[in-house]
């Protein structure tokens, strides 16, 4: 019956029920309560819908307050202690808590002393306690060969990416940048692991790793970039291009690794993303206008050639196109006529 309840419950925790803020804090606080009463396998089966309350809100932010952020963070550590002995879960919501806590003496202000530590420790090396690795570490090691949701998966850490998504619309920019920093590093050791994975067949993990980028992260990236915040824009293009560029081995189209070819890391001054979310008006227009160049290039050689473009359709449609359309919504001045141009 208890299960059966949670089950009711559980699909009241989305963002399309559009429910009052204290429909939601009382849904959670009951939820909190039943979960440790249901067995394991049916409260893994809810990790994923209390997850998305963690995450942004289409192309915006989420949950702002933080008492239900703490609430939501209190759903995961109940799950917790339902799959006993499940140390990477409890690690993960005891991070949760501290990236919900909120400052003692300040109202909805976040408490540094709380929040700082844990975006530090995500940012950390595979033997450093809190980070990516370590995370999984604990959850690969933890082996439940009864249940239907397997311990080891890394999708633990699923949760944590979902806070940091939020957290870059954060208008604090130690905040965002923490978050930014966070993101970047999952990005690049999944990407690590992936490499391992496809050069020999040894580590079977890299699949996984390849898959929480592609079918978790990417898909809040692309609606990012859609996003009317400049300044959380600006995070959200220069990570989708930190996953072109440590992607750029792997076949998936969905991980973009043909934009690889606007990166120049052996110099910046012609890289596209670092020109595109330049302060500079006029950096900005050099991307566009570069853009620009190859593309018409490509179509003068597609038509003599008849070889493929240089981009695929998705990274064309997902990535490039909402880019170029920004400035003509946005740029009001006559100053801008030529970045819009």
């Amino acid at each position: 019956i208890v299960e059966k309840m949670c089950k009711i419950l559980i699909h009241y925790l989305s963002f399309d029920r559009k429910i009052s803020e204290t429909s939601l804090c009382d849904v959670l606080k009951i939820l909190a309560r039943m979960i440790p009463q249901i067995s394991k396998d049916a409260a893994m089966s809810h990790m994923q819908t209390v997850s998305k309350l963690l995450g942004p809100k289409k192309s915006g932010p989420g949950i702002l307050f933080l008492e239900t952020r703490q609430l939501v963070a209190s759903v995961i550590g109940s799950i917790a202690d339902c799959c006993n002995g499940y140390s990477a879960l409890k690690t993960v919501a005891h991070s949760l808590e501290c990236l919900s806590a909120a400052h003692p003496k300040h109202i909805d202000e976040h408490n540094f002393d709380e929040v700082l530590p844990v975006m530090n420790a995500l940012c950390g090396t595979s033997d450093k306690s809190g980070s990516w690795s370590y995370i999984a570490k604990l959850a690969i090691q933890t082996v439940d060969k009864e249940s239907q949701f397997p311990n080891h998966s890394i999708k633990v850490l699923i949760p944590l990416m979902y806070s940091c998504l939020h957290f870059l619309y954060d208008s604090d920019g130690v905040i965002s940048r923490g978050a930014f920093n966070a993101l970047k590093i999952l990005i690049t050791t999944s990407a690590d692991a992936a490499r391992m994975q496809h050069e020999s067949k040894q580590n079977t993990s890299g699949d996984e790793w390849v898959k929480l980028i592609e079918f978790s992260l990417v898909p809040y990236l692309k609606t990012g970039l859609k996003t009317k915040n400049m300044s959380a824009r600006r995070l959200f293009l220069l990570l989708m291009s930190t996953v072109a560029r440590s992607f750029s081995f792997y076949p998936s189209v969905h991980l973009y690794g043909d934009l690889n070819l606007l990166i120049r890391d052996d110099d910046p001054e012609m890289d596209f993303f670092l020109n595109i979310t330049h302060v500079q008006l006029h950096r900005r227009s050099r991307a566009l206008l570069r853009l620009r160049k190859m593309l018409s290039a490509s179509n003068v050689e597609d038509n003599k050639s008849c070889r493929e473009h240089i981009f695929s359709s998705q990274s064309m449609s997902n990535v490039l196109l909402p880019i170029a359309m920004h400035p003509i919504y946005e740029c009001k001045e006559r100053t801008e006529e030529s970045y819009i141009l």
